[in-house]
C-alpha cells in the first residue's frame, strides 16, 4: 500500500461529500511532502485526479491544469510503452479534461489547441467539437463556430440540442 493511501482516502471522501476545500487541503499536503518527488512523480494517478478535481471546483484552474497535464502525460507515456495493454482513449479522455480546464481558466488558445489534439485521436468526439464551437462563439468567430457545430451534428445527428445550439450560434 502506498505511503499516501490513508490521506488519499480521506481527501477523496471529503471531495465526494462536497467539501472540496478540505479535500484539496488534504491532498495538497501530499504534494508538499518530500516523498511526492518532483512533478508528483511518486504520487498515484488517483491523487492527481482528486486534487485536480477539487482544484477545478474551487476555481483554481492553473492547479487543475497542472494535475490534468500530468495525468495526460502519464497516460500518453503508458500508451507509448505498451500500446497493446493501454485502454483505448484514456490519454484522450484526460486530454479532453485538460482542454476543458484550459477553457475554464481563460486560456482559450491552449484549450482550442488541446481540443483539436483530442480530435486527432478521436474525430468522433463530438463534445470536443461542441467545446470548440463555444470557444469560437466567445470570440465572435461565427463561421468557425458554425463549422464546429455542424461537425458535432454530423457525428451525433440524433441529439436535437446540437441543432438548437447551431441555430443560436
Amino acid at each position: 500500500m502506498p505511503w499516501y493511501s490513508e490521506e488519499l482516502r480521506k481527501g477523496a471522501n471529503e471531495i465526494r461529500q462536497g467539501r472540496h476545500e478540505r479535500g484539496f487541503e488534504r491532498l495538497q499536503k501530499l504534494y508538499d511532502d518530500d516523498r511526492a518527488g518532483p512533478d508528483a512523480v511518486n504520487l498515484g494517478e488517483s491523487v492527481l485526479w482528486y486534487h485536480g478535481l477539487a482544484a477545478a471546483h474551487l476555481g483554481r484552474f492553473e492547479t487543475a491544469i497542472r494535475d490534468f497535464a500530468l495525468l495526460t502525460g502519464r497516460a500518453v507515456a503508458r500508451e507509448a510503452e505498451r500500446p497493446e495493454d493501454a485502454p483505448p482513449l484514456v490519454a484522450n479522455d484526460y486530454r479532453f479534461i485538460l482542454a476543458t480546464m484550459y477553457f475554464l481558466g481563460g486560456r482559450g488558445d491552449a484549450a482550442l489547441q488541446t481540443f483539436r489534439r483530442a480530435l486527432e485521436f478521436d474525430v468522433g468526439h463530438y463534445q470536443a467539437h461542441m467545446q470548440i464551437a463555444r470557444i469560437h462563439e466567445s470570440g465572435e468567430q461565427w463561421p468557425e463556430a458554425i463549422g464546429a457545430w455542424e461537425a458535432a451534428i454530423a457525428i451525433n445527428p440524433d441529439d436535437p440540442t446540437l441543432e438548437i445550439d447551431l441555430g443560436a450560434s
